[in-house]
C-alpha cells in the first residue's frame, strides 16, 4: 500500500510549475516554442511528459541561440575574398534545422545528439577548411580549438551528464592530432616551436576543468 502511494505521489504532476510552464509558452520565445519544441502538456500530465517538454523548451532555445551564432558569422563570410565560408556554415545550419524537426517530434535525445554535432561539424570545418586551402594552420585559427567547449556546456545540458566526459576526450585527441599533423604557416610553425608545451597544455586543460566543472 505505501508503495502505491508513493508512486502516485511520484507520477503526479507538480501543479505548482502549471504557471511557469504557461508564461513560457507565452512569453517572448513562445512563438519559437509552439513552432520547435513538443507541445505543451496538459495540466494532468505525469511528471515523465512534464521533464520532456521541459528537455525539449531547453534543447530548442539552445537551438535558437547555436542558430543565430552561425547567422552572425555570415557578414565576415561574405566579407572576405574567398566565400567557401558562406557555403561551409549552411552545413551546421541544416544540422540544426533536422535538430528541430525531431525536437518538435519529441526525439529529445537525436534533436541533443544532432545539436552537439552541428557545433563540432562547424568549428571542425573552420579549423580544416583555412588550414586545407589556405596554407595551413595559423595563430589566427588557434581560438578555434578552445570554442569546441560550446559542445561540452550543450552535451552535459541536453545530454546524459557523462557524455561531457567522452567529447572532452575526444576533443583532445582530435585537436592534438590537428595541431600536429595539418599544414602549418611558418609563423605557427614558429610559435609551436617555441611555445608547443604551453599551446597543447592549453586546450587539454580547458577541456579537462569544463568536463569535471560542469
Amino acid at each position: 500500500m505505501m508503495d502505491t502511494n508513493v508512486r502516485l505521489v511520484s507520477d503526479s504532476p507538480p501543479r505548482g510549475n502549471d504557471q511557469l510552464i504557461r508564461l513560457a509558452y507565452r512569453g517572448p520565445l513562445g512563438w519559437w516554442y509552439r513552432l520547435t519544441a513538443p507541445a505543451q502538456p496538459p495540466e494532468t500530465a505525469s511528471l515523465t511528459v512534464r521533464e520532456l517538454a521541459r528537455r525539449g523548451r531547453l534543447t530548442s532555445a539552445t537551438l535558437l541561440v547555436v542558430i543565430l551564432l552561425v547567422l552572425a558569422a555570415y557578414p565576415i563570410a561574405f566579407l572576405t575574398p574567398n566565400h567557401v565560408l558562406a557555403i561551409v556554415l549552411l552545413i551546421p545550419i541544416l544540422i540544426d534545422t533536422v535538430a528541430l524537426f525531431f525536437n518538435r517530434a519529441g526525439k529529445i535525445a537525436i534533436a541533443g545528439v544532432l545539436v552537439v554535432v552541428g557545433i563540432e561539424v562547424g568549428i571542425g570545418l573552420s579549423i580544416l577548411g583555412p588550414a586545407l586551402s589556405g596554407g595551413g594552420l595559423t595563430t589566427y585559427i588557434l581560438p578555434q580549438f578552445d570554442l569546441l567547449v560550446q559542445a561540452d556546456f550543450v552535451a552535459v545540458s541536453l545530454l546524459r551528464p557523462r557524455s561531457v566526459i567522452w567529447l572532452a576526450g575526444l576533443h583532445i585527441v582530435l585537436s592534438v592530432l590537428a595541431i600536429t599533423f595539418l599544414p602549418r604557416t611558418p609563423e605557427f610553425a614558429q610559435m609551436l616551436s617555441v611555445n608547443g608545451y604551453e599551446v597543447y597544455l592549453r586546450l587539454i586543460t580547458l577541456q579537462i576543468i569544463v568536463a569535471f566543472v560542469t
